[in-house]
């Protein structure tokens, strides 16, 4: 009968990265994984290797959330009755955060994933498909964003981005309108989701 595939199954791309080192010689079909490479500011190198373990036509299928595509918070709320320059700082604020240059979550898109991968030798499917989950607003939701117990090395919060163009009281005035908007509400909150198919070419 036809022979029964052996599976791997482990952690996000590392775990296949240290399976590799170990067992240089190892060959997939198949190489499937979510959000593998969402915060990997490697990914070229990552894809490269992955490209040298894959048999001829094999194919790596990955689903990956897109940060810097994500929901902002600003558009869940009318910011109509802040001062247009404050309410303006805000909006600024938090684009800034999709804009950063050093954070590899935020520091990629679509298009640079799939020329990644086409670099390698790869023919690339995508699809970008909209991700919807209603949400309530929880009093812990509201303090996340704005009073988050945050330890060292950790990423900075909502506010702590407010905070480099609003004052203490600014940013209190912004908190209060979050509150009183939100709170206990439900929410649509969407998300950008990249499915990626990528075939080895044929050498």
């Amino acid at each position: 009968g036809p022979e029964r595939p052996i599976i791997v199954v482990g952690a996000p791309l590392e775990g296949l990265e240290k399976l590799i080192s170990k067992e240089p010689e190892l060959t997939f079909e198949a190489i499937v994984a979510h959000n593998g490479l969402i915060d990997r500011p490697e990914r070229s190198e990552i894809i490269e290797t992955l490209s040298n373990h894959l048999a001829p036509d094999g194919v790596v299928s990955l689903g990956e959330n897109v940060p810097r595509l994500t929901q902002r918070l600003h558009e869940l709320v009318d910011l109509s009755s802040l001062d247009k320059e404050l309410s303006d700082r805000v909006v600024e604020a938090e684009e800034s955060i999709y804009e950063s240059s050093t954070d590899p979550l935020v520091t990629w898109t679509p298009e640079d994933l799939t020329k990644a991968f086409e670099s390698a030798g790869f023919d690339v499917m995508t699809e970008l498909a909209p991700l919807h989950r209603e949400l309530r607003v929880s009093r812990s939701f509201i303090k996340r964003w704005f009073e988050p117990e945050r330890g060292e090395g950790e990423r900075l919060s909502y506010a702590d981005h407010l905070a480099k163009q609003l004052s203490p009281e600014e940013l209190d005035q912004v908190k209060r309108l979050f509150t009183r908007q939100l709170l206990d509400r439900r929410i649509n909150w969407t998300a950008q989701v990249l499915y990626l198919l990528a075939t080895k070419k044929r050498s």
